[in-house]
């Protein structure tokens, strides 16, 4: 260990630079052996994965090169959770060179790709890159398995549409992911049916006071949760 920047700016230089890549590989995985789940909260993936990232041209086996790519994705979303986004989009775009081409990464790798896509369209959101969050959106549609599988991306494609001015399209869009969750609801629904919905409301929640409606428990029934999500977007 040394004290100073200079220091290790200077004993680092004088490792020559065939051996740079194999000693940050030597040193991610000894970091990686002390990771464990609950380690993945902590600053310690980073170090690993950083580490990892500058040797992963000397690694051989594909096992080891899919371990990094899926380190690379729980340090994404750790970046992510933390509002640090260009991180988070380098250690995603990290994943994606390790694990390949898009066939490669949907074909071998089903669930990683999918978290990995979302993930990456939710940060082209955070940056305001709403056309880009919206074509890689398109991707995962391609390429999900079920409309479940999808679900994230739906969000993500309204939340870009509206904040694009694209609100037509997004009431649209949001009326037909209601729609296939059941939850059928009209574009220009008429004054009665609005007054009437008001009215089952105000008798569903008369006389339960506030403290009781907060006390509930929260809602368990998935389909239920995702058509409040589309709502409150």
């Amino acid at each position: 260990k040394f004290s100073h920047d200079r220091i290790q700016q200077a004993a680092y230089s004088l490792v020559p630079k065939g051996e740079k890549e194999v000693m940050h590989l030597r040193i991610g995985r000894i970091l990686e052996k002390k990771l464990s789940l609950d380690a993945t909260t902590g600053s310690l993936v980073f170090k690993a994965v950083d580490q990892l990232n500058r040797g992963a041209e000397c690694m051989v086996d594909r096992d080891e090169q899919v371990s990094l790519a899926v380190l690379n994705v729980e340090a994404a979303k750790k970046a992510y959770n933390a509002c640090a986004f260009i991180p988070s989009k380098n250690y995603a775009q990290n994943s994606l060179r390790i694990l390949g081409s898009d066939d490669t990464v949907w074909n071998n790798h089903y669930d990683l790709a999918l978290t990995l896509y979302n993930l990456l369209a939710e940060l082209k959101h955070c940056g305001g890159n709403f056309n880009e969050a919206m074509q890689i959106t398109r991707r995962i549609f391609k390429r999900a398995k079920t409309f479940d599988d999808q679900f994230i991306a739906q969000k993500c494609n309204v939340k870009s549409m509206m904040l694009n001015g694209d609100f037509d399209a997004a009431l649209t869009t949001s009326l037909r992911i209601l729609r296939v969750l059941g939850e059928p609801l009209p574009k220009k629904p008429s004054m009665s049916a609005a007054v009437a919905g008001l009215i089952m409301t105000k008798k569903d929640i008369r006389k339960k006071s506030d403290e009781y409606i907060s006390s509930l428990p929260p809602m368990t029934d998935e389909r239920v949760v995702k058509c409040t999500d589309i709502l409150a977007i």
